[in-house]
């Protein structure tokens, strides 16, 4: 075992048990990942990650973490019970990204051509704009390779760079639809070896 990473992508809904007693509200209701918390929120979020001190104080040579995504208020938590920083940076999900190119729809699968509808407008979006696109991802890179760094935690990922519902469709220019994913995952790649990770 190299660590546990003991929540994926804190604090999602689709993946954070107890989200609503965060929260209050629903799994599906994502505005409290897109606003400011309250003091109480930002303390039952702090007992997450506070949950790492009974697992090391079981399996002392374990290392631990809790995955983070591009959801700022995460950064200010404290941290001290980690052993090394997991970043998972998708581009799909970024804003403006994922409204222009319906990632979100597509993540949720919401129809059955959500994902192909987001095929076709990556094709569209992406290449028409691609260094704004590309610094889009390296800047959120950044963000976490600095609060990683700012903590004196090493940078790791496991999953992260282009977008997490995909497949083969058609695209409108008749580009291959992987051409974007291997496009993304190589200036991401690049990028966090320019930085350490």
């Amino acid at each position: 075992v190299e660590w546990v990473d003991l929540q994926n992508e804190f604090p999602l809904g689709n993946y954070t048990p107890g989200y609503e007693l965060i929260f209050g509200v629903s799994r599906d209701d994502r505005s409290p990942i897109q606003r400011e918390w309250t003091d109480d929120e930002r303390q039952r979020a702090q007992g997450y990650l506070d949950a790492i001190a009974p697992l090391r104080a079981r399996w002392p040579d374990l290392r631990y973490t809790v995955s983070y995504t591009s959801i700022l208020q995460v950064l200010d938590l404290d941290t001290s019970g980690f052993d090394l920083a997991e970043a998972h940076i998708w581009l799909g999900p970024l804003p403006p990204f994922s409204e222009r190119t319906a990632h979100n729809p597509a993540m949720r699968m919401e129809g059955h051509d959500a994902c192909a509808r987001h095929v076709e407008l990556v094709d569209e979006v992406y290449w028409d704009d691609r260094e704004t696109w590309c610094a889009t991802l390296r800047g959120w890179m950044d963000i976490l390779h600095g609060w990683a760094a700012d903590r004196g935690l090493p940078l790791v990922t496991t999953e992260g760079w282009a977008s997490i519902h995909y497949d083969t469709h058609p695209t409108p220019s008749g580009r291959d639809p992987w051409d974007y994913i291997r496009d993304a995952a190589d200036v991401a790649v690049d990028h966090a070896i320019e930085q350490g990770w």
